[in-house]
Parts: structure tokens; C-alpha cells; sequence
């Protein structure tokens, strides 16, 4: 009754932005995602991995640039970071099908990363020659003596977690993720798992893609347009965005005790934008202050109290 309202009066209301054959295509093709996901993904392409590298190279560049990232926000609240990733035990949640960001913290020293994904790993050998290659590429002592084989399922171990969240064996020094918590259905279990999973002064790093993914239609901010309910019957079995802004990671970060060490925000959404929809925002948004809706990337390094 509620979608059927908010049709109705988007309709009467002579709202272009959120056309009714959107919401219902995409409720449709949410319960596909439910009923059948393999046939959903055959159909789409939908994985629920972002990214189109199809070369080693890019690959490579890709997972190089990422760790450089960590690195880079590390060295803001670490005074000496060389020997950083030395013997730890690091968590890496949503690493999606290739693991090469995993494997460079190997190659600088970690000793094992536990890497939690929703979707199951395609192939161990899918990309065996790169990874042998980034071995030889990216380290010293520890490519001497371990090729890919000796690392899949000893050093790098997959979980494979319907709802993305997982107990490891072992407590982490590090936890991270890269354009992965937008995609959570939960937010506080997947933060309250991250508290269970990370060591006492551990620390998180996230950087979190706050924009549409592609779902907005007229202007990038469209998709906060949809009610909670709409949004859900729409996006719940797909990976699309959970919507929420830098506020909400906020919120949750004070609520399991984290202390934010460093943070940093792009602001990619325009002023003029936001105003041509903001008389439309859903109640969960139209309160917010501008400099949270205009957050199209939030990158942040925490610490477990």
C-alpha cells in the first residue's frame, strides 16, 4: 500500500525524476535476484563485484593503487608504518573475485589475511599466473619460498558468508574494506561483527562510495528520493547501495566504541543538484545538513577502544 501511495502521488504530483516503470522494474527484477540469482546475473552481469579490469595490468595497477591508499591514510596516524603489517593478522571484507590487495600484504610482511566476501570465490586458479607474478613483483624473502598454491587456503583464506559476516579464528590487528559498506544491508551487524573480529586498539580502515552506483535517473542524487520501503522492495536482493550517508558510519562507530583517528570526505555532488531535489528527499535525508548529502566519498581510519 505505501509503494502504491508514493506512485500515486509522484504521479499526481507530476514527478519526472522517479518514473513509475523504474520502481516497478526494479521490484521486478528484485525478486528474480531472490528467486533465481544465477539466472538474475546471467541476465544482468550483476555480480555484486564493481570494476572492469580485464587486463593484468589493470589489475595489478588496480590492487597497487588500493594498498597505496592504506598506506597513505596510515602514515596520518602512525608515526613509522614500514614495518607496519609485520606479523599481523588482517581482515579485508568484500574483497570480491581477484585477491591481489590481499596478497601485497603478505608481501610486506603480514602473516595471514582472512578475506569475507557474499559471493563465492570463482576459481583459485583463475588468475594463478598474475599472482605469481605479483610475488615475484612485490616482495622479497616471501616469494622465494611460496608460489600461489602455498598460499590460497593457509595465508589467504576465503570465507564465503551469504550475509557478509563472519567469526575468524583468529582476533585482527587490521581490518579493511574498499567500496564495500554501501553495499551492506546491515550496517551495525556488519560494524558489530568488525568489533568481534579486531583486537583491542586494532585498527579499520574503510573507504566507503557513497554515490548512486548508477540507480539515480535525472541528477546523482535522485535515488535519496525513494521511501525506505520503495528502496528496499527494489534494491534488498542485489547489492545495490544501502543509501546512507558519512552520518550514519558515524553513529555507529561511536556506538561499538571506535575512536575516528583520521578521516577525509570528497564532496563530488553539486550544490545545484542537491537543491533541485531536496524538497523531494525521503524522511530518512531531508533532515540531514547539506555537507552530508553532498559526501560522495567518505574515507576513514578507526581504532577499537
Amino acid at each position: 500500500m505505501t509503494v502504491l501511495l508514493e506512485i500515486y502521488f509522484r504521479l499526481k504530483g507530476g514527478l519526472l525524476r522517479i518514473k513509475v516503470t523504474t520502481i516497478i522494474r526494479g521490484i521486478l527484477s528484485n525478486i528474480l535476484a531472490l528467486l533465481a540469482p544465477k539466472l538474475f546475473m546471467k541476465l544482468t552481469h550483476e555480480t555484486g563485484r564493481g570494476g572492469d579490469y580485464n587486463k593484468d595490468y589493470e589489475l595489478e595497477k588496480y590492487c597497487i593503487k588500493v594498498f597505496d591508499d592504506y598506506l597513505r591514510v596510515l602514515n596520518k596516524v602512525k608515526d613509522n608504518i614500514s614495518p607496519f603489517f609485520q606479523d599481523k593478522i588482517i581482515v579485508e571484507y568484500g574483497p570480491g573475485d581477484f585477491l591481489g590487495v590481499p596478497l601485497l600484504f603478505l608481501c610486506h610482511g603480514a602473516k595471514r589475511v582472512y578475506c569475507i566476501d557474499r559471493f563465492p570465490l570463482a576459481s583459485e586458479k583463475k588468475y594463478l599466473n598474475l599472482y605469481n607474478k605479483m610475488l615475484l613483483n612485490h616482495n622479497n624473502s616471501y616469494a622465494g619460498r611460496k608460489t600461489w598454491d602455498d598460499i590460497i587456503n593457509k595465508d589467504i583464506i576465503y570465507i564465503w558468508a551469504k550475509d557478509g559476516v563472519f567469526l575468524v579464528p583468529e582476533k585482527a590487528d587490521i581490518i579493511v574494506s574498499r567500496a564495500v559498506l554501501e553495499h551492506c544491508n546491515s550496517l551495525e551487524k556488519t560494524f558489530k561483527n568488525m568489533h568481534q573480529n579486531l583486537k583491542s586498539r586494532g585498527i579499520m580502515i574503510h573507504k566507503v562510495d557513497l554515490t548512486s552506483h548508477g540507480t539515480h535517473l535525472r541528477v546523482p542524487l535522485d535515488f535519496l528520493c525513494h521511501s525506505p520501503l520503495t528502496w528496499y522492495l527494489m534494491t534488498s536482493q542485489k547489492g545495490y547501495p544501502n543509501r546512507w550517508r558519512r552520518n550514519k558510519y558515524k553513529e555507529i562507530l561511536d556506538y561499538y566504541s571506535f575512536k575516528i583517528l583520521y578521516e577525509e570526505s570528497l564532496n563530488e555532488f553539486l550544490q545545484e543538484e542537491l537543491k533541485s531535489i531536496k524538497s523531494e528527499l525521503t524522511c530518512c535525508f531531508c533532515d540531514l545538513p547539506d555537507e552530508e548529502l553532498l559526501c560522495s566519498d567518505y574515507f576513514f581510519v578507526a581504532e577499537k577502544a
